[in-house]
C-alpha cells in the first residue's frame, strides 16, 4: 500500500510552487500565498512546520489547480486588454489588482478566494477565461466584445448589491401582476399557474453567484451599451454556430433565443437598429418554433425588466457607450494608431465589414503584432 503523504510533504511541495510563482506574472499571487504560510515554518525551516487549525494545504493546493500556467504573448496581451476596457468603461473606476488571464476553455469569468489565515478578510484572485491557447495565432478580435461580457460579471460582483436593487422591485412587480391574472383559476389550473410563477421565480431571481437569466442577459447588456455593433457581431457569430440548440433552458444562462429578444429590445435605446438586421431576422424565424414552455418562462414584462435594470447600471456605473468610441470609418487602419479597448473592437468590426477575409487577416495580425510589441516595451 503507498505511503499517504504527510502534511509536511505537502507544505514542502507547495512551498516549491509558490516560490515558482514568484519568476512569473502572479507573483502578487505567490507573495500573498507566502505571507499565508510562512508563519507556520518555526524560523523559516519546513521540518519545524505547526500545523494550521484548518486544511491550509488543500485549500492552497486548489488555488494553484485553478490558476493558469502559460505566460506568453498572448497572457501579456490578454491582461492589458481586460484592464484596458474597464479603464474605457470609467477611467475613475479601475479593477482591482490580481487580475489574470487564463486560456484553454471558454469565455468566461471567475473569483478564487486566495486562502488565508483571517477568513473574513480573504483576497480575491480575478480569472477571465479565454478560449483558445495562449498563442497570439489564437486572437480573434472579432469575438473579442465577449470579454466585455465578463468584465461586466467581474464589475457587478465589485458591487453585487446593485443590479439586484434595479431589477427585484421590477421582478416582483411582474410576479404580482402576472398573479392576479391567475387570481379566478381554481383547483389544478391555479396549482399549475403557481407553480409557473414559482419556476419563472427561480429562473429569474438575482443571485450572489450570478448564475441566473437577469443577471446574464444585464452581462448582454452592458457589453451592448459599451460595445454596440462589435458586440452585436460577436453575438451574432455566436448564435450562428452550428448545433448551437438556441431553445436550450439552463438555471444560469437563458436560453439565446430570450437573449436575442433583450438584445433587440435594447438597440433602439443605443441607436443599433441598423446594425441589428441579421439578429433581427434570425429572431423572426426563431419565433415560428418558439417552445410554450419558454414563453411562460420568459414572458416579455420579464426581459424588458431585466433590459431596463441593466441600462440602470450602466447609468449608475457612469460606464461610457460605444458611440463615445466609434470614428465612423474615419480613424486610421494603420496598426501603428491603435491602442488596446472598445475603439479597437469598433474598428475591427468595421474593416472586416469593409474588406474580404484575407485583408482583414493581414490588417488584424499586423494590427495584434505592433499592439504585443508596445505590450513589451513597457514591462
Amino acid at each position: 500500500m503507498p505511503r499517504r503523504s504527510s502534511f509536511r510533504d505537502d507544505f514542502r511541495s507547495i512551498k516549491a510552487a509558490v516560490d515558482s510563482l514568484s519568476r512569473t506574472p502572479l507573483s502578487a499571487i505567490g507573495d500573498n500565498l507566502r505571507g499565508t504560510f510562512e508563519p507556520f515554518f518555526k524560523g523559516g525551516v519546513v521540518d519545524a512546520l505547526i500545523e494550521p487549525s484548518f486544511d491550509l494545504a488543500s485549500a492552497i493546493q486548489n488555488l494553484l489547480g485553478q490558476l493558469p500556467t502559460s505566460y506568453g504573448q498572448r497572457f501579456d496581451f490578454d491582461a492589458a486588454f481586460v484592464l484596458a476596457l474597464a479603464a474605457d468603461w470609467n477611467p475613475n473606476r479601475p479593477l482591482p489588482g490580481m487580475c489574470v488571464p487564463k486560456h484553454q476553455g471558454e469565455w468566461g469569468f471567475s473569483e478564487l478566494p486566495l486562502p488565508t489565515i483571517d477568513r473574513q478578510r480573504m483576497p480575491i484572485v480575478r480569472v477571465f477565461h479565454f478560449p483558445g491557447q495562449d498563442s497570439i495565432e489564437d486572437i480573434d478580435l472579432l469575438a473579442y466584445p465577449w470579454l466585455a461580457h465578463e468584465v461586466a460579471h467581474c464589475v457587478l460582483f465589485l458591487h453585487s448589491s446593485l443590479f439586484p436593487s434595479e431589477f427585484k422591485p421590477r421582478l416582483d412587480g411582474v410576479l404580482y401582476a402576472l398573479g392576479l391574472k391567475g387570481i379566478a383559476d381554481r383547483g389544478l389550473a391555479r396549482t399549475l399557474a403557481r407553480a409557473g410563477l414559482d419556476e419563472m421565480k427561480q429562473y429569474w431571481t438575482p443571485t450572489l453567484d450570478q448564475g441566473n437569466w437577469a443577471h446574464e442577459i444585464a452581462m448582454d447588456i452592458i457589453a451592448l451599451w459599451s460595445c454596440g455593433p462589435a458586440y452585436l457581431g460577436a453575438f451574432l457569430d455566436e448564435v450562428e454556430r452550428d448545433n448551437l440548440d438556441l431553445f436550450q433552458i439552463s438555471t444560469v444562462h437563458p436560453p439565446y433565443c430570450v437573449r436575442i429578444l433583450a438584445i433587440l429590445r435594447a438597440c433602439p435605446f443605443l441607436k443599433l437598429d441598423a446594425h441589428a438586421g441579421a439578429l433581427q431576422d434570425l429572431s423572426a424565424s426563431l419565433s415560428k418554433h418558439y417552445p410554450n414552455k419558454l414563453a411562460q418562462l420568459a414572458p416579455e414584462e420579464l426581459i424588458i425588466a431585466a433590459v431596463d435594470a441593466g441600462f440602470a447600471v450602466c447609468k449608475t456605473l457612469e460606464i461610457c457607450d460605444w458611440r463615445r468610441f466609434d470614428q465612423g470609418g474615419a480613424g486610421s487602419s494603420s496598426p501603428d494608431t491603435h491602442e488596446l479597448g472598445v475603439a479597437l473592437l469598433l474598428e475591427a468590426w468595421r474593416v472586416r465589414n469593409q474588406v474580404d477575409e484575407e485583408i482583414y487577416s493581414t490588417w488584424e495580425r499586423e494590427v495584434i503584432g505592433t499592439l504585443i510589441a508596445n505590450i513589451a516595451t513597457t514591462q
